[in-house]
């Protein structure tokens, strides 16, 4: 199952390029969604998705690039580089460093974890950078 996971994850990074932020049929709908700019773990796919909303009107033209996919079973980790230019500034913000870590069941994603800090991401799936 790990490498049809992989192809999700590629799929979810197509979109991403592309500017489309709103697909989630890749999702659980009780997906558990952890990102660093959040106070608290949220819940569900309208949860996550207000998430990202909120993050990218704060950015103009904003990508996420992945840098590897790592297959770590039930999990995929993408470290990826991260950028783009801000809304009201139109300040450029390049070379940001980032990761994601995906974690399935049944085909679907159960939780997605953002870190800003990569040894972080590595180690939890048993990684060193």
């Amino acid at each position: 199952m790990s490498q049809a996971n992989v192809e999700i994850v590629r799929t979810i990074y197509r979109a991403l390029e592309r500017g489309d932020y709103s697909s989630n049929e890749w999702a659980d709908p009780d997906i558990e969604f952890v990102a660093p700019h959040e106070e608290h773990t949220l819940r569900g796919v309208e949860a996550m998705q207000r998430s990202w909303r909120a993050l990218l009107s704060a950015w103009k033209a904003f990508k996420a690039e992945p840098e590897e996919i790592i297959d770590a079973g039930e999990q995929v980790l993408v470290p990826d580089k991260l950028g783009g230019r801000g809304r009201g500034s139109g300040v450029p913000a390049e070379g940001l460093r980032g990761a994601s870590l995906f974690t399935f069941r049944e085909g679907k994603v159960v939780r997605l974890a953002q870190y800003t800090d990569r040894a972080e991401a590595l180690k939890a799936v048993g990684l060193r950078d």
